[in-house]
């Protein structure tokens, strides 16, 4: 590939064309066509990624990559050889079930590329949420909003990121390619949770800036055991591989495996401190609510003997 190209898209999939046919399609939208997509096929049918790649539009199907892996090498692996295979300015990572909106790549190359001092490591944009299911071939939008995915925010406080479990939306953001050379790439041994790690070093590197128009859209499903569940669901794993990672963050803190990991580890421990609060505090309530509900019920009943 050319090395004029000033943005890769990294695009990682197996045996889910009905959704990689739609991030395909966001992708061959951009009103910006200065990028490589590196479509990673880990391990799955290959006539399936031959089907996807002869529907691309002729003159775009220079801008698409595709490695087909021979057997599955995990979701860190993967990432990793997608975000290696090239050598563009900027790196955006692109979920098979997700989309970006057309002008993704058009603002956000412009919001780094305005940046001549390069304060900003990376640039997210707001998000669409959509619920939807896979029913006989098709998918189904059950449910598309703003109201979480919207943010408001000039940088990103890294203390409020480091203290959720799901720090940031991968297709949300672009980043600089030196922010992986000068902090490692990928962790290929990771299987969940790789994308958050990364995210974790593209901060060390510099600030988060936003775009606060909705330019990614972020798809999930009820899990129900299939081939269509979001990755984050425990049906894929024999335990919830969320908390998993986030106690391997506790332990290398103890362990005193660096700064980072300890503050992170904190911000995590003062999270889980807060929810705890939080749900004594609702768990009063609720109990304070039953309270009334039976003193009202109470007086209900003396106010109708006193009226017999």
């Amino acid at each position: 590939m050319s090395n004029n190209n000033k943005v890769a898209i990294v695009l990682r999939t197996k045996d889910r064309t009905i959704f990689l046919k739609r991030a395909i399609n966001s992708i061959v939208n951009q009103t910006f066509k200065n990028y490589v997509a590196y479509v990673v096929n880990d391990g799955g049918n290959i006539n399936d990624i031959s089907e996807v790649k002869n529907n691309i539009p002729s003159p775009l199907k220079g801008n698409f990559s595709f490695i087909n892996l021979p057997v599955s090498a995990g979701r860190g692996a993967a990432l990793s050889i997608g975000i290696s295979s090239g050598n563009e300015k900027y790196i955006h990572i692109l979920d098979d079930d997700d989309t970006i909106e057309p002008e993704f790549l058009e603002k956000t190359v412009k919001f780094l590329e305005d940046d001549k001092e390069e304060i900003f490591s990376a640039v997210k944009t707001s998000n669409y949420d959509v619920l939807e299911r896979v029913e006989d071939g098709k998918i189904i939008i059950e449910e598309k909003t703003d109201k979480y995915g919207f943010d408001n925010d000039g940088i990103k406080d890294y203390i409020s990121y480091l203290m959720v479990r799901t720090p940031i939306v991968p297709n949300t953001l672009l980043f600089r390619r030196k922010c992986v050379i000068d902090n490692e790439n990928a962790k290929t041994e990771l299987n969940y949770s790789e994308d958050i790690d990364l995210f974790v070093k593209i901060m060390l590197w510099g600030e988060i800036g936003v775009i606060k128009e909705f330019l990614s859209t972020y798809h999930r499903r009820k899990p129900n055991n299939s081939p269509y569940d979001n990755c984050t669901n425990t049906t894929l794993f024999k335990y919830d591989q969320s908390i998993a990672w986030k106690n391997n963050v506790i332990r290398k803190a103890i362990r005193g495996d660096g700064l980072l990991t300890t503050t992170w580890a904190a911000a995590l421990q003062r999270k889980a401190i807060s929810d705890m609060h939080i749900s004594r505090i609702n768990s009063e309530i609720n109990n304070l609510n039953d309270s009334f509900s039976s003193v009202t019920n109470l007086l209900k009943s003396i106010l109708n003997q006193i009226e017999k």
